[in-house]
């Protein structure tokens, strides 16, 4: 398992950066503990009563956090997600057009957990000027429900995770209510396994 580790410390040596204006009109925002608790849009994995909750807020077109998904998910999920050690929750922070139209096709699926899954996995595919077109053949999308999908569901959210957690690139990971500011998996594996003991 070490091996492993040594190997999956890549994605998060590097963050990836927005350049999607998701600024609206200053309105009341949702306090730190309301935006780090699930919505309904958002894809839920585990046990909803776990006493650690890993909340990583990513963007489909963010090369580090394909790899997350790819690579490091996998561990997770085995070692904590399906054991029922951790409620795991994800969360959009779109970091441009691209990432945001695939939100939207996340949103209008029949199965978001799996569509989100089959856009990091083939993410390279989709990095083209006709990523419409490619995203919307993906099995099980509703085209019209992202035709008229309102967006704001996702920037509003966006720019509230910005301003109150301080959020501007991706991923970023929180555990418990902590961000993780070092971002090899050994410190994202330490910071559960010190939760899990508390």
């Amino acid at each position: 398992m070490r091996i492993i580790f040594v190997f999956l410390l890549l994605p998060f040596l590097t963050l990836a950066k927005s350049n999607l204006d998701i600024s609206l009109p200053q309105e009341n925002l949702r306090s730190k503990e309301e935006l780090l608790a699930p919505f309904a849009g958002d894809i839920q994995i585990g046990n909803s009563n776990a006493k650690v909750k890993v909340v990583i807020f990513d963007s489909y077109s963010c090369h580090h956090c394909a790899k997350l998904y790819n690579e490091v998910f996998p561990v997770l999920e085995k070692k904590y997600i399906k054991t029922g050690k951790i409620a795991f929750i994800h969360k959009e922070f779109p970091l441009d057009k691209l990432a945001l139209f695939a939100s939207k096709v996340v949103h209008c699926s029949n199965n978001p957990q799996k569509t989100m899954n089959e856009i990091y996995s083939k993410q390279e595919n989709f990095l083209t000027q006709n990523y419409e077109e490619k995203l919307l053949l993906i099995n099980g999308i509703d085209k019209t429900c992202v035709q008229n999908f309102d967006e704001k569901t996702i920037t509003k959210p966006a720019y509230e995770y910005s301003k109150v957690l301080k959020i501007h690139s991706t991923p970023t990971i929180y555990i418990n209510g902590e961000i993780l500011s070092k971002k090899g998996l050994k410190y994202f594996i330490a910071k559960i396994e010190e939760d899990l003991k508390k």
